[in-house]
């Protein structure tokens, strides 16, 4: 295993065998139980309006952890709709608390109105991934009852040199799982699952979503849930769970 991955998932796997491995708690802090499957379909463009300029304003999601997701403005390049998405963690320095770049994504519009990922970085973690193909992380139609599935190469990028240090792959799964009514209209519940391999490692990222759909269809992400596991030779050495809302200011 090369290098700085090496010696990061070494560290990590001496820690948890030192202080001995949690089972992770069950998925679905969202309680999917009350909301009622045979939602309407949604499209790309409803859960990434970000994307497409005028349709709706950039946005900064907050937790009470700390947690910030900040997407910026979408530009454009030969045509093609691109989205930077960083995503900062809580810290504390001599001036008190901060933020550090904890993640970021860079996410496109391919020419059949999909939503890929292109690229990824974690900046603690000294990891820096392309997906080749690009990864589809929302097809045009998401239909209730019909989980999509997606799998593509990745590539390792050492970020000083820019060669490719390690391959694997990259498999995707995005469900709608129901609806619920609200007094304004409507909530969705959509669960996505990442999961990265990459030599010996795997990480793995469950994400719930609730959306808030107004009547005339436009929807707004409200919460998230997120938890990422990551192993090693069959040990779980981290567990990161986050919790966001959207943030008012």
């Amino acid at each position: 295993m090369p290098g700085t991955l090496a010696r990061i998932l070494l560290t990590l796997l001496l820690a948890s065998l030192a202080t001995g491995c949690a089972t992770p708690a069950p998925h679905g802090v969202l309680d999917a139980e009350t909301f009622v499957p045979g939602a309407q379909a949604i499209s790309s463009r409803q859960l990434y309006p970000d994307l497409h300029p005028g349709e709706a304003p950039s946005r900064t999601y907050a937790s009470g952890s700390g947690f910030v997701i900040d997407r910026t403005a979408p530009a454009s390049e030969s045509g093609s709709e691109y989205l930077h998405e960083r995503i900062l963690a809580p810290t504390m320095d001599t001036d008190g608390p901060s933020a550090t770049l904890q993640s970021t994504r860079l996410l496109a519009t391919d020419e059949s109105g999909a939503v890929v990922l292109l690229a990824s970085s974690t900046p603690e973690r000294d990891i820096d991934l392309e997906y080749d193909p690009a990864l589809v992380v929302a097809p045009p139609l998401l239909l209730p009852g019909e989980p999509y599935e997606a799998q593509t190469r990745i590539r390792q990028i050492d970020p000083a040199t820019g060669r490719t240090t390690q391959t694997g792959t990259a498999t995707f799964k995005l469900e709608l799982l129901g609806e619920r009514s609200t007094q304004t209209g409507s909530s969705l519940l959509i669960r996505s699952t990442l999961e990265i391999r990459l030599g010996r490692s795997v990480m793995k990222r469950e994400t719930d979503r609730i959306y808030r759909r107004d009547a005339s269809g436009d929807l707004t992400l409200e919460r998230e849930e997120e938890t990422e596991t990551v192993s090693a030779m069959g040990f779980t050495i981290s567990r990161t769970e986050r919790s966001l809302h959207e943030r008012s200011d």
